[in-house]
């Protein structure tokens, strides 16, 4: 029985799930002519639709991608 990988296999399909989670809309917000959309993974697009800037931020804290997606399960995970 080959078992000499099965930590680092689970390891590599944590990481893509928690990439894929990190692809998906956090949240969509419209005020005052400026929409700013995040995702899961900390980007945010906002852009001034009354002068047509786009400013894109990227993830600023300190949690890794893996543990903010460890922590939207709460306590359901496992």
């Amino acid at each position: 029985m080959m078992t000499e990988f099965t930590d680092e296999v689970e390891k590599q399909k944590l990481k893509i799930e928690a990439e894929e989670w990190g692809k998906q809309l956090k949240y969509y917000h419209f005020n005052n002519g400026v929409r700013t959309i995040e995702f899961n993974n900390g980007y945010k697009t906002i852009l001034d639709t009354n002068t047509d800037k786009v400013i894109v931020k990227k993830y600023e804290g300190s949690k890794s991608l893996l543990d903010r997606f460890l922590s939207s399960f709460g306590d359901s995970w496992n």
